[in-house]
């Protein structure tokens, strides 16, 4: 399985009754406020970006048409840098109808940026 580690690579890839596209970022390891975790999501996020706004996601994958969203999914809550880097992140996406939104996959809960 691929993770946010590898930019050029999306982790998993879900499609919803809905019709809506899920593409998540897989963050293996406890966050830390290093900058290198940060730059592997930042480097991450702007990959997804690029394939979102290229068009080449709603050609491979037509049900995108409904929506997009893209789940950071790790198992705590993100370090403060890491966390700035999502909120940038949607608030760049949300003109594009694309929702941004961190999982803790220990919490029954996830988080909406």
């Amino acid at each position: 399985m691929s993770t946010v580690s590898n930019a050029d690579v999306v982790d998993r890839i879900a499609i919803h009754s809905s019709g809506r596209l899920t593409l998540y970022i897989v963050v293996p390891l406890p966050w830390a406020d290093e900058p290198d975790q940060s730059r592997q999501l930042l480097a991450k996020i702007n990959a997804y970006h690029r394939w979102i706004v290229s068009g080449d996601c709603r050609n491979q994958y037509p049900a995108a048409q409904v929506g997009i969203d893209i789940v950071v999914a790790c198992q705590d809550d993100p370090s403060k840098p890491a966390a700035e880097v999502l909120a940038a992140a949607a608030q760049g996406f949300k003109p594009m109808g694309v929702g941004v939104y961190f999982d803790n996959i220990n919490h029954a809960d996830g988080m909406s940026w």
